[in-house]
Parts: structure tokens; sequence; C-alpha cells
């Protein structure tokens, strides 16, 4: 088997979002979340400017000459568009871009001619969109008022005594985000609606992306193809701030901000911050 002078794997978390495409789905009550059905690029607009300059930077650090990149994404709109721009910045350097042999969503084809691979693994795709929401900071008054006229009166009041809790949040609790609240109150909530996810389901999820990581290298080196290949993940925070808490005891993962993930192909890891 041949192997490739390099393989290495970034996961980088979305750039800021409004999270529109949550807010147009916000009538789905206890549904399941519609991956193609959603705003594009569902980024605010500091959140586009943000993931221009930190693709600018990410960039700087590559060699142009002997890097090749592969880009995958949750099938979450934030996350294709953030990885749109981070493609079509390495492209505009001349950078040789895999383009994958197909993109598993209709969104990723259109919006980025087809070179994001979209991943199930790396998606959120809330099953119950009502029980997703009660964790999601500076979700509008209207916002939550719409969810609950949606849902059955004995959910309704369980959900809004769960999400009185996260509101009555300190406000440096809140502005780090889904993935500090969730520590912060998952137990709590837990109590109110047993079947939510705990850490333990999201590192299990972190695990497949392991395995994903795994077949990934595999098939890389298969392939014969040569070169330092660098593949790079758009996803989002929630299933990594588990691992960053326990690996390197601080479990923040700002937009934009990219990780390293190395295995040796047994299912251990090492995980780095970037810069």
């Amino acid at each position: 088997m041949k192997e490739v002078t390099s393989f290495e794997v970034f996961g980088t978390r979305h750039s800021k979002s409004n999270y529109d495409t949550y807010i147009d789905q916000k009538e789905r009550g206890e549904k399941k979340f519609d991956p193609e059905n959603q705003k594009y690029p569902d980024l605010s607009e500091e959140g586009l400017q943000l993931a221009h300059e930190k693709a600018s930077e990410f960039f700087d650090k590559l060699d142009v000459k002997s890097d090749k990149l592969f880009f995958i994404s949750s099938n979450e709109a934030r996350a294709i568009a953030t990885a749109d721009i981070y493609r079509q910045e390495a492209i505009s350097r001349g950078f040789e871009v895999i383009k994958p042999g197909k993109t598993n969503s209709k969104l990723a084809d259109k919006e980025t001619d087809g070179y994001v691979r979209t991943s199930r693994v790396l998606s959120l795709n809330p099953d119950n969109y009502a029980l997703h929401s009660i964790f999601v900071t500076g979700l509008p008054e209207e916002i939550q008022r719409i969810i609950a006229e949606n849902l059955p009166e004995e959910m309704r009041e369980k959900w809004l005594r769960a999400r009185k809790i996260i509101n009555d949040a300190p406000p440096e609790v809140k502005k780090k985000g889904w993935g500090e609240v969730f520590f912060q109150y998952s137990d709590e909530i837990k109590k109110i609606f047993p079947n939510i996810k705990s850490s333990e389901d999201l590192e299990k999820q972190f695990r497949s992306i392991i395995k994903l990581i795994e077949w990934g290298k595999n098939k890389v080196a298969e392939s014969g193809m040569e070169g330092n290949i660098k593949v790079l993940g758009f996803g989002h925070e929630n299933y990594v701030a588990s691992i960053l808490d326990k690996r390197l005891g601080d479990r923040d993962m700002v937009n934009c901000e990219s990780i390293v993930i190395d295995t040796d192909n047994s299912g251990e890891f090492n995980i780095e911050r970037v810069g």
C-alpha cells in the first residue's frame, strides 16, 4: 500500500450565524430538522467577514506548492457556507482542491460547485427541534413564544420551565454559546427531559468522527495519491466541547477556530488547537 507524504485533518467550527434556518423552521416543533430546506448561507454579516478573515489567516500557514485540500462539512447551511468561503479562498490562492465523487447534499451541490462533501457524522440535525432549541442562547422571545405555542400542552409547560433556566443563566455563560450552556445546565434540564442528549452521547458522535477520519486516511492511502493531504472539516462545537475539556482543560471553541485531530487507526487520537 502506497502512503501519501502526509495526512492531516483540521476541524473548524462554523462562523457566526443568525441561525435563521432554525428560525425559519421554528414551527416544526417536534418534527425533525430538514437539511434540504435551509436559509443559505445562514451566516450573519459579521460571520461572513470573520470567515473571510480566518480563511486568509488559515491558508497563510499552508504551502500552495505541496498541500492538496479536501473539504468536508456538516450538512447544515452555516457550516457549508463557512467551508465554501475557505474553499474559494484556497482556489484564489492556487491550491489544488480535490473534488469528491458526491456531496450527499443538494444544497452543497448548488452552493459549492460540488466541492464540499457533507456528512451526517459532522452534523447536528436535531431530531426534536424543540428540545434542541432549549440550549440555543440568544433565542428571541418571539421565537420562544411560537415554539411553545406549537407544542402539546404537557410538553409546553416543561419546555417553558427548561427554557427559563437558560434565560436566567448569567450573561458570561450565555455569551460563550451552546457548548458552555449545555455543560452548565444539561444535568438540570435532563431532570425535566430525560431523553435529551448527554455529554456521553455527544462524545459518541466525536468517536464516530474519529472512525470517519481513519476511514478517509485509509482510502487516501489506497488511492496512491501523492503530496500533503489536508482534510478541512467544518462543523459544530457541540460534540467537541467535552473532548476539549477532558484533553485540554478548556471546552470553549469560538467561531472559525480550528483544531488538528490525529489518529493512529486504532481509535486513539490526539487533538490540538491551531495557533
